[in-house]
């Protein structure tokens, strides 16, 4: 347990330093205990690590900073349930924060194969439409990694 809480928080932490290596404003959320809004607990939602604007534009994106097993780089899961939680806090932003722009959920992922050297994107309207799967005896979906070599991107 807790090897998943220091992976969690250095995650975060590369993200947060390639988002400052690139120069992207960023908004981070707040993930401690009794920060989470009380509506958006209620609507069963989890928040995303960040927020930042893709251009001038006001695209605003949120990313979930995520350091998993990839089964040698080849494969990434979630459980549906966690799938749900992330639709939930985009319905609850559009309606609470009043975000009517284009609105994304991108996972930002570490393989742990990797070490926290590369990471890449997967949308998680992608990983939604990917093939169902059962992870730890849970309905899940997944998504395979080949064919995505010029989507890697390494840490600063």
């Amino acid at each position: 347990m807790r090897e998943q809480v220091l992976a969690f928080w250095e995650s975060e932490r590369w993200a947060r330093e390639w988002f400052d290596h690139k120069g992207y404003d960023h908004f981070d959320f707040p993930q401690t205990p009794g920060t989470m809004p009380i509506s958006l607990s209620k609507c069963g939602g989890k928040r995303p690590d960040f927020a930042f604007s893709l251009n001038e534009n006001e695209s605003l994106v949120y990313v979930d900073a995520k350091f998993h097993a990839t089964n040698n780089i080849t494969e990434f899961g979630l459980t549906v349930e966690e799938l749900k939680k992330y639709e939930a806090f985009k319905k609850w932003a559009l309606n609470e924060l009043q975000d009517d722009g284009e609105r994304d959920i991108i996972l930002m992922l570490y393989p742990q194969e990797l070490n926290g050297d590369r990471f890449t994107w997967i949308l998680l309207d992608e990983l939604l439409a990917e093939e169902d799967t059962i992870i730890d005896g849970k309905p899940a979906k997944k998504a395979s990694l080949l064919g995505r070599e010029d989507f890697w991107i390494g840490n600063p």
